[in-house]
């Protein structure tokens, strides 16, 4: 699925300045914590931690604990999640 940022509306207290991504063939253990918009296309187990966004791509995959500002989701997640302002879910998740 190809998507670009302007796509995802944010609050103004949101940053979704692309600050990184966890490619298709990367997996990651541990806590994950950043500032910006991040794109995980890989597998995450642990915790993440943003005050801004968070996209979990149709390969993505996350396990254990989310807290972010906006939680966007195409893939599989199987985590707790708080988000302060929303957490949308959209196809094919």
């Amino acid at each position: 699925m190809n998507y670009k940022l302007e796509d995802f509306a944010a609050p103004e207290a949101v940053s979704t300045e692309l600050t990184g991504v966890l490619e298709p063939a990367v997996e990651f253990e541990g806590t994950l914590a950043f500032h910006g918009c991040f794109h995980v296309n890989g597998s995450v187990k642990g915790k993440i931690v943003t005050p801004d966004m968070l996209i979990v791509g149709e390969s993505g995959r996350v396990q254990g604990e989310i807290k972010a500002g906006v939680v966007i989701i195409y893939g599989k997640v199987e985590a707790t999640i708080e988000a302060k302002h929303r957490v949308e879910i959209r196809k094919p998740a």
